[in-house]
């Protein structure tokens, strides 16, 4: 059945994925966010749960750079849910691979959160590579 959705120009489409990608890894993730967010609500199935769990990542990383715990928690989660029917990768991401980076963030938040640890370790924020 075709989706009610027709997808942009590929080039058009391409180019949102590559500046989200590069958006996130200067850090600028509300700018990954929207970036991706275009291209996601064109897309279906695997494709539309890979580019939400982008997005998804990219909110989390936004509340972890304003310590606000709880929100990138469930985000990281939302994240994993939606990343994992993309593995072992995906448009050149290594998905397997992320979702390990994504434990290390779950994993050191629950740390911060729940076990005193002083502050939040920044560099477990992935950087995102396409292969």
């Amino acid at each position: 059945m075709a989706s009610p959705h027709t997808m942009p120009d590929v080039t058009d489409y391409l180019s949102g994925y590559t500046e989200g990608l590069e958006l996130f890894n200067q850090g600028r993730f509300w700018h990954a966010h929207e970036a991706w967010e275009a291209i996601w609500l064109e897309a279906d199935g695997v494709q539309s749960q890979f580019y939400q769990g982008l997005i998804q990542l990219a909110g989390a990383c936004f509340h972890l750079n304003r310590s606000n715990w709880s929100g990138a928690n469930r985000l990281l989660h939302f994240a994993t849910a939606n990343l994992l029917p993309a593995a072992p990768s995906h448009l050149g991401v290594d998905v397997d691979g992320l979702l390990e980076k994504i434990d290390q963030l779950l994993e050191e938040v629950h740390q911060v959160r729940h076990r005193g640890k002083p502050c939040f370790d920044g560099a477990l924020i992935p950087e995102l590579t396409r292969s």
